[in-house]
């Protein structure tokens, strides 16, 4: 790419004194076709999107995903839940702060998840309908319950990570979604779907509502596409009102595909892909390819 940029500022020189820089007319004329090529490769380059999500303070298996990801992705986005660790649900050695530091210095876009947010006592933005009072994480957990009721995660049996003062800070700053456009794609990045784009109140499923909700907010952002994690799927889900069939009947607008199973994710549709850390289910990451608008979820092998 350096040549064919130097090429352009030979033009921007010839041009600005009147001469030719090469001296013969043949050589300015192939100069021009190397770099007729160089912009139709570059306009119809497509990239590999590796996307992560839910660590959960897993150095292990984040290290694992990022060593796959490095000869299969050319970018890395991470959707959340960096932190928030439990030996209810783990068994693995937590280090929060070297996970913040590898997707800090590996991933090209973040995104705050639930977990998060309580790491650093942050109210979330977005939220389906739930005030929290300003005070909330000062409040007991009996005042908490008795406002919120069970509408939104408590966090009883996990306690805050001890971060340094610059993660603290990183991720007090993360947005609770990014709007990426990657050669072409116009694709909408959160934890969860809209309302609750962080994941803050407990578990909803996928109804036909809900989906309609995010592809509305993912129309008003002009997205075309999806991801966000949250739901820890042993593979990919991927949201849909055009789901038909048994699905249909039954209100559940997903299609599940297993892992390693390539998917084509049309106009409007938004996918939910697997958790990294290592827990109950089978942990992995997922890549997109910017070329068939296809995506896969790769599982981490060796856990």
């Amino acid at each position: 790419m350096k040549k064919y940029l130097f090429i352009f500022e030979c033009f921007n020189y010839e041009r600005k004194y009147g001469f030719f820089l090469y001296g013969f007319n043949l050589i300015r004329i192939i100069d021009i076709y190397i770099l007729k090529i160089c912009i139709f490769t570059q306009t119809s380059h497509h990239m590999r999107i590796g996307l992560i999500s839910d660590i959960h303070e897993d150095i292990h298996n984040l290290e694992k995903a990022l060593l796959a990801l490095e000869g299969l992705a050319d970018e890395i986005y991470c959707l959340g839940d960096i932190t928030g660790f439990t030996d209810e649900f783990y068994s693995f050695k937590p280090d929060a702060n070297e996970c913040i530091r590898l997707v800090r210095e590996n991933c090209s876009g973040v995104v705050i998840g639930n977990h998060d947010l309580y790491s650093v006592q942050k109210i979330p933005r977005h939220c389906s309908g739930f005030q929290f009072p300003e005070n909330w994480y000062s409040l007991s957990e009996a005042k908490k319950r008795e406002i919120a009721g069970k509408k939104i995660w408590l966090y009883t049996n996990e306690d805050p990570p001890e971060l340094s003062d610059f993660n603290k800070a990183w991720l007090n700053q993360l947005p609770e979604y990014k709007k990426c456009e990657i050669a072409g794609s116009k694709i909408l990045l959160s934890h969860f779907f809209y309302p609750d784009l962080t994941g803050s109140e407990t578990l909803k499923k996928f109804t036909y509502t809900s989906v309609s909700s995010h592809q509305a907010y993912m129309s008003a952002l002009g997205a075309d596409m999806a991801f966000c994690g949250h739901v820890h799927s042993e593979g990919l889900l991927k949201a849909s009102r055009k789901q038909l069939g048994v699905r249909r009947i039954l209100g559940m607008p997903v299609a599940f595909s297993a892992f390693e199973k390539k998917s084509k994710i049309e106009e409007n549709e938004f996918i939910a892909i697997p958790a990294v850390a290592s827990g109950h289910r089978r942990s992995g990451f997922a890549l997109f390819d910017t070329e068939d608008n296809t995506v896969t979820a790769h599982e981490i092998n060796g856990q």
